[in-house]
């Protein structure tokens, strides 16, 4: 192997262990997004096995009208996916709005006085005679 496909290679691990370590403290910072993704994931899975299992035929069903509206076909519609592409894209939207602070999770700093151009420029210190003039 030569020099040049050695380094190659080293950068490349290198990049994959940094973004490895991004992913990692992405993950520890959005542990409920993860968490309420995963249980979506499992609860699909389950429904679809047991369904499944019972000889229904996929995609699943779960039209909902008002006259037919009740608590259960609810819960059916808003979190069960009727395809496995439905269910991957549940999965990264959840990931992406639990992932959002709300509004009011910013840290409040106090207002600066801002100074324009001289807030960009060093200011030099002022004499004690033209101070106290």
């Amino acid at each position: 192997m030569s020099e040049e496909s050695r380094k190659h290679n080293s950068h490349a691990a290198e990049s994959w262990r940094e973004l490895a370590g991004d992913v990692r403290q992405w993950a520890d910072g959005h542990r409920l997004a993860i968490t309420a993704t995963v249980a979506l994931v499992v609860l699909n899975l389950v429904v679809w096995l047991v369904v499944a299992m019972a000889g229904f035929a996929f995609p699943l069903r779960l039209d909902t009208s008002m006259a037919e509206f009740d608590f259960g076909k609810l819960f059916c519609t808003l979190f069960l996916a009727r395809g496995v592409i439905q269910l991957i894209l549940d999965a990264a939207l959840w990931l992406r709005l639990l992932s959002i602070p709300p509004p009011g999770a910013a840290v409040k700093r106090p207002p600066t006085r801002s100074r324009g151009l001289a807030a960009h420029v060093p200011s030099a210190p002022r004499s004690p005679a033209r101070s106290a003039a």
